[in-house]
């Protein structure tokens, strides 16, 4: 999948660092257009606009009453199937990235030291 710069790139994560850097990312690179969220609900209040990739962190808040990144996805999938997901997480228990893979999570990348050199090896890959 190569994303063109008028498409439409969500960008997902409660930890505005970790937002900082997906953007400074993603606008070097010239991917498509980008939006932020620092949240579920706002991410899910928006999927109207269509995006074509969502880069989407698995736990979102601490909150119980919010969405995480598994709910969004569902609800990404379900009102747009043709939108590419990648789920980033500081998790890396195998059986939830399975899960997700199989709800057809696209990628699922792990939040460490190497995240940015995993994230670029998935655009590659996209």
């Amino acid at each position: 999948m190569e994303i063109t710069s008028d498409e439409l790139i969500f960008l997902v994560d409660d930890d505005p660092s970790i937002l900082a850097i997906l953007e400074h990312y993603f606008r070097r690179k010239a991917f498509g257009r980008i939006m932020k969220f620092p949240d579920g609900e706002s991410c899910v209040a928006h999927l109207s606009l269509q995006p074509r990739l969502v880069v989407l962190d698995h736990h979102l808040s601490l909150r119980e009453d919010s969405l995480n990144g598994f709910d969004v996805f569902k609800l990404i999938k379900d009102l747009h199937p043709l939108t590419k997901v990648v789920m980033m997480s500081a998790q890396e228990d195998n059986r939830l990235v399975l899960q997700m893979i199989k709800q057809g999570v696209v990628h699922y990348v792990v939040k460490d030291t190497a995240m940015m050199q995993a994230l670029e090896e998935v655009m590659e890959e996209l």
